[in-house]
């Protein structure tokens, strides 16, 4: 493939992942005021608008890594950092490579400060049902299987 061609076609890419990252950016925020102010039906039309940005993120990616293995470049953050330098000599492109992994990095923390605030009135609403049924909740596994939760029963592990 000419290098020329794969510079636009990676110049459009990087426009259409700036693009759309800019839009998920402005959804987290509106999501987390959203969350603030207990806002149900905005957070309705913000979860479909989020995962149609994301859909659109997912496509980009896809097509970046299409490219990459047609251009037998590894599918890997080195292999597009090669490819750039390949197609891009100049490196006019790289700028709008990092906008964009800022933008990604700013909005991996953005969904990360919505879901902190999440489960935190998530736990809120537990331990007022506690008290209200008298009840605690049931022992659950968290994600590193760890135990969470005062219920009874027992710790069984697993020796390898």
């Amino acid at each position: 493939m000419d290098r020329s061609i794969s510079r636009e076609h990676v110049a459009a890419l990087l426009h259409a992942e700036e693009q759309q990252l800019g839009i998920l950016h402005q959804l987290l925020q509106n999501e987390f005021e959203a969350l603030k102010t207990n806002d149900l039906d905005a957070l309705d039309e913000r979860g479909s608008a989020r995962a149609l940005a994301m859909g659109a993120l997912l496509r980009v990616q896809d097509e970046r890594r299409a490219m990459l293995v047609a251009l037998q470049f590894p599918d890997s953050h080195e292999g597009l950092e090669k490819m750039l330098r390949w197609c891009d000599p100049d490196r006019g492109l790289t700028d709008h490579w990092r906008r964009c992994a800022d933008l990604a990095t700013l909005c991996r923390e953005l969904n990360e400060r919505n879901g902190l605030l999440v489960n935190a009135r998530l736990r809120r609403v537990e331990g007022m049902l506690e008290v209200i049924t008298a009840r605690p909740s049931a022992t659950t596994y968290s994600r590193d299987a760890g135990m969470s939760g005062n219920g009874p029963g027992r710790l069984l592990t697993i020796e390898a």
